[in-house]
């Protein structure tokens, strides 16, 4: 199996750390409501979720990736996920 290509594996960091900081953002506003930390975690998702999708017209990815790309918080993971499934964004096996 080859590793995969730089676009991919930085679309993939980026669509966790969107993930993570959604999640960050919403157990915050659920309990402490710290403003403090929306103001460090708030820029942070919106930054991953710009370039994410950024990432998805720049990379291989189906046009069906790119819009879910759209999806403000998992949009980037179910991308990520599709085109790891799909033999159409596969990256081209080389011998």
């Amino acid at each position: 199996m080859t590793p995969a290509p730089p676009s991919r594996r930085a679309f993939g960091i980026v669509a966790v750390v969107e993930t993570v900081s959604l999640a960050a953002l919403l157990i915050n506003l659920a309990t402490a409501r710290s403003s403090g930390l929306a103001g460090i975690v708030g820029p942070i998702h919106g930054s991953a979720y710009l370039i994410a999708i950024a990432l998805s017209f720049s990379g291989p990815f189906s046009s069906r990736a790119r819009l879910l790309t759209f999806i403000p918080g998992i949009g980037a993971l179910l991308a990520h996920r599709l085109s790891m499934d799909s033999p159409e964004d596969r990256p081209s096996e080389q011998p």
